[in-house]
């Protein structure tokens, strides 16, 4: 009788463990092929988004990407903080090492 009681609630806490287990390996496969690759490239592009996105409260977000071809010729956009967007000038040099989830500036 007790294991037609706990048998619904046995069910969904294993679906949502497999639910949750596959999202976290999703993500940690993502970072891991982040963090692998190696890439640099020159600055082509600084983009600045801002997005309300809740009128009522007035506040904003903001986005700061960088556009840099890599000397292999790929277009690569990348999302970067605030400090480095703007130390970042169009045709500076961003190197991003093996290890590592975040380019560096190196000219």
């Amino acid at each position: 009788m007790k294991l037609i009681v706990f048998l619904p609630m046995i069910i969904f806490i294993a679906v949502f463990i497999l639910l949750v287990g596959g999202f976290l390996f999703i993500i940690l496969k993502i970072v891991n092929k982040t963090k692998n690759s190696y890439w640099k490239g020159k600055v082509i592009e600084k983009l600045y988004h801002a997005i309300r996105e809740n009128p009522e409260i007035k506040t904003t977000t903001d986005y700061f990407t960088l556009v840099v071809k890599t000397d292999e010729g790929l277009i690569r956009k990348v999302a970067v903080r605030k400090d480095m967007y703007e130390s970042t000038e169009v045709g500076d040099t961003l190197e991003k090492p093996k290890g590592k989830l975040n380019p560096v500036k190196i000219s």
